[in-house]
């Protein structure tokens, strides 16, 4: 499929093959899913804990480019998007799902004050 995009000005365009995304296998067992859950945290966890292995407090506040965001504001950032996904599944089993994606967890301000909180 050839897929068309602007750059700045410039249009561009790419080839993409598109295949299907493989369907992971959730068990229909709380316990056997809460441990399935866990496991698969301690993944991201660990990975995470690596990427960030050695790094000073200096460093986690650079800046690489005025638009990029500084370690910190990555990290910042995990943690405002974990404690919505923990508030939207408490709201949903609660029976008070939400109508729409009413998130902004990406704000910048919202990020800044994670950080200066933390």
């Amino acid at each position: 499929m050839e897929v068309v995009f602007f750059r700045g000005p410039d249009k561009k365009s790419l080839t993409m093959e598109l295949t299907k995304r493989p369907f992971p296998q959730i068990p229909w067992e709380p316990s056997e899913l809460a441990m399935t859950v866990r496991a698969r945290y301690n993944e991201g966890l660990a990975a995470l804990e690596e990427v960030f292995l050695g790094v000073r407090e200096a460093e986690s506040s650079w800046r690489s480019a005025p638009k990029q965001w500084k370690a910190k504001e990555v990290l910042a950032h995990l943690i405002r998007t974990e404690r919505h996904w923990l508030e939207d599944m408490d709201d949903s089993i609660g029976g008070f799902p939400h109508p729409s994606d009413d998130w902004a967890g990406n704000c910048t301000l919202n990020v800044r004050a994670t950080v200066a909180a933390y």
